[in-house]
């Protein structure tokens, strides 16, 4: 968290939240929604400035009560509409990443009835927990962004038979390619419940 945001919550602790403004789409992409997006359930203007995209992503961080992400701009939380994982990987050299480059430790990964490679990542991250800002090591979904499909094919091993689509070799791990639904990733937008503990 910027020191600046810090400061802006100390002098201004009572700022309205704002919602449905902030999307992060399936590929990563950071999107404003302004009203008439809003009002007619379109993705918005994907946002283009890297300052304000490193920005974002600084200041990103998870509400522990109310299990959502959101963005903490200077006093304000902006909470994020999350059009299917609440992060996306790229693969480079077996390793994956977020967007912005911190390491992700994949756990399991999956694939789901439209072809997206998903993986159960854990990482620290930031939580907002009773008025404290905290890093703690969580899990979650990261979808593989799709540039880095035929990187991932490369590294993998499909199964064309029943039970495990195969094996995927990363960086010292090999990873059993699982089968899931997008219904099923959507459902679990927040942290997975085998990394939720108090």
């Amino acid at each position: 968290m910027d020191e600046r945001v810090i400061q802006a919550l100390i002098k201004w602790p009572q700022v309205p939240e704002c919602r449905g403004w902030l999307a992060i789409d399936a590929r990563g992409q950071w999107r404003m929604r302004n009203e008439y997006a809003q009002e007619h359930h379109l993705a918005g203007d994907i946002i283009h400035q890297r300052h304000l995209i490193e920005y974002i992503e600084r200041n990103r961080c998870y509400d522990w009560a109310t299990q959502e992400w959101f963005f903490q701009n200077g006093p304000q939380k902006v909470y994020l509409s999350i059009s299917y994982t609440p992060f996306v990987a790229r693969l480079f050299n077996q390793t994956l990443t977020s967007t912005c480059g911190n390491p992700l430790e994949p756990i399991e990964c999956y694939m789901d009835e439209e072809g997206h490679i998903i993986f159960q990542c854990e990482s620290l991250i930031q939580v907002a927990k009773a008025g404290d800002f905290l890093k703690e090591k969580h899990r979650f979904w990261a979808k593989l962004h799709d540039a880095d499909l035929e990187e991932f094919s490369r590294i993998a091993e499909i199964n064309t038979g029943c039970g495990l689509l195969g094996e995927v070799q990363l960086k010292n791990k090999k990873i059993a390619i699982e089968q899931t639904r997008m219904t099923d990733i959507k459902a679990q937008p927040g942290l997975l419940p085998s990394s939720r503990n108090s």
